[in-house]
């Protein structure tokens, strides 16, 4: 439903319309920041960048791993995070903070 009131338009969406419109725009926004900064989508980091770079304590870090799908890598006793993939599974909202 389209209305117009006082110059300005209201338009009426479902939650699920606007997820998708969000979620859409989310990821036109992360290509064109990665067209521009291709070198940054192959940093790979430690915990403790995440960390500081989403205020988390460890536990929280670690909970992510286990229970949200956090994407990371593990290599014998070594976690590791690609710097783009976190931020990307971030702002599509599949993160929770504590």
């Amino acid at each position: 439903m389209r209305a117009i009131d006082n110059g300005r338009m209201i338009v009426t969406l479902t939650v699920g319309e606007l997820r998708s419109i969000i979620r859409e725009e989310v990821q036109r926004a992360y290509e064109a920041w990665q067209r521009e900064q291709p070198e940054r989508a192959l940093v790979w980091v430690g915990p403790e960048e995440i960390q500081k770079r989403f205020g988390i304590s460890r536990g929280t870090v670690h909970n992510w791993i286990r229970n949200e799908g956090c994407p990371h890598d593990m290599r014998g006793k070594i976690l590791r995070f690609q710097i783009s993939a976190v931020e990307a599974w971030f702002a599509a909202g599949r993160a929770r903070k504590p």
